[in-house]
Parts: C-alpha cells; sequence; structure tokens
C-alpha cells in the first residue's frame, strides 16, 4: 500500500511542478505586458498632461496683455525653450535638455522621461532639429530647418507611369 501512495504522490508532485512552471511564464508574459502598457500610458498621460496642447505647426505666443502662470512656468516645453532661448544657437543634447527641465521644476513623466520630453517637443514648431537625431535647437536661430515633427514625404510611383 506504501508503494501505492508514494506513486500517487510523485504523480501529484510533477503535476504540480509542471502547473508552477506553467503559471510563472504567464506571470513573466503578463509582467512583461504590463511594463510595455505602463510605458505607453506615461507617454499618453503626459502628452495630455500640458495645456498647450497644440497641431504641428501652430505656434503659441504670448500677447502683451497675457502673463505666464505658474502652472505655465513648469511646462516641461516652456522651461526648455527659456534654455535653448538662453543657450543661443548652440543645439542641446535631448537627454542633456531632460535633466535641465527636471532641474528647472519641469515634471515629466514617463519610463524615460527624456523621450517624454521629445515627445512633447516634437507638436510644437518652434522646435527643431537643426543637424541630426537627438539634438533639438530652436526654429528662430535655424528657420531653414524642418519641424522636428516633419515626416518627409514619400513620392509615389504611379503604376500607369512609366
Amino acid at each position: 500500500m506504501e508503494d501505492a501512495l508514494k506513486s500517487a504522490l510523485e504523480c501529484e508532485r510533477t503535476a504540480l511542478e509542471a502547473k508552477r512552471n506553467e503559471l510563472e511564464q504567464e506571470i513573466y508574459q503578463l509582467k512583461s505586458e504590463m511594463e510595455a502598457v505602463s510605458f505607453r500610458l506615461g507617454h499618453v498621460t503626459a502628452l495630455l498632461r500640458g495645456p498647450e496642447m497644440k497641431e504641428v505647426g501652430e505656434e503659441r505666443k504670448l500677447g502683451s496683455q497675457e502673463t505666464e502662470t505658474a502652472e505655465e512656468s513648469a511646462d516641461p516645453v516652456e522651461i526648455a525653450y527659456r534654455y535653448l532661448e538662453e543657450h543661443g544657437a548652440e543645439p542641446v543634447y535631448y537627454r542633456e535638455l531632460a535633466d535641465v527641465v527636471k532641474e528647472r521644476g519641469g515634471e515629466l513623466e514617463g519610463t524615460d522621461p527624456a523621450i517624454t520630453l521629445v515627445s512633447r517637443l516634437v507638436a510644437d514648431n518652434r522646435f527643431v532639429r537643426p543637424f541630426r537625431r537627438g539634438w533639438y535647437a530652436l526654429r528662430m536661430y535655424y528657420p531653414k530647418a524642418r519641424s522636428v515633427g516633419a515626416r518627409k514625404k514619400r513620392k509615389v510611383k504611379s503604376a500607369n507611369r512609366r
């Protein structure tokens, strides 16, 4: 009888170990999916948070009667703009720019705050990448540079044209 009991317990242990391994794999997959969703959620939240959400190409202008509020002064895009204005015509690497924004009180959410800042700069026509990816400057110093968010238009080849 002891052999039968021992055999049944061995079968039960094997089945439980297999189930545990299956659950561990499922947990790993769910954690990976959760990280991806959290990363994306951080960026979307940061984009929605800015009160100055605008279309690409629309510039924000403060009239002589408008004054900056404390909320606007903590806006990461405005902090980046002021820093680049102070920095002059020399482009700044986006990670350095994000560090300056955080030091000056700008809130950048998401897994990678520097990428969150870049996603906000893309929506603002005042910023350009003057010579290569990762480096940002103000349009006033590089008026002929493409907007950060601009995409190259692809030539569509028509099947009818030869």
